[in-house]
């Protein structure tokens, strides 16, 4: 720091106190001075310090160690998938044979001419009983 620039801040710090101070002599007013800009000196001093700390702390991140990482799920998406597939089990569970079968099915991701030949039902009846089973499936999640 500019020795300059740090009196005219300790000054600037310094006058509005200035008034309530009572000095019996010219070297106090000197030591006040001195003290102040000495505090002042090491605040520099220690912010700069710590400054240069922290780039040395600094580490090189490899771009595609950092992507594979964020790739993997965290351990809380892991639990909260985890409790969804519990709880559709659970919904599944609570549904006929049948609509098990459609919900299976369709979460499989099989098309519903498919899913017609599996159930044995026409176009229309397979369709509309997707339909009610994926209706009843969600009720049943909640």
């Amino acid at each position: 720091v500019d020795t300059g620039d740090l009196v005219q801040s300790t000054f600037g710090d310094l006058w509005d106190e200035l008034a309530s101070f009572q000095f019996e002599t010219r070297a106090q007013f000197i030591s006040l001075l001195a003290l102040r800009l000495r505090w002042k000196a090491q605040d520099h001093a220690r912010r700069m310090l710590t400054a240069r700390r922290s780039e040395d702390q600094r580490v090189e991140v490899d771009r595609e160690e950092f992507d594979r990482a964020a790739e993997q799920p965290s351990p809380a998406s892991e639990a909260m998938a985890s409790e969804e597939r519990e709880r559709l089990a659970l919904a599944l569970m609570r549904l006929s044979e049948r609509d098990r079968l459609l919900v299976r099915l369709h979460l499989r991701g099989e098309e519903l001419p498919e899913i017609m030949l599996q159930t044995e039902l026409s176009f229309e009846a397979a369709r509309k009983a997707l339909q009610r089973a994926l209706l009843r499936a969600r009720d049943a999640a909640r």
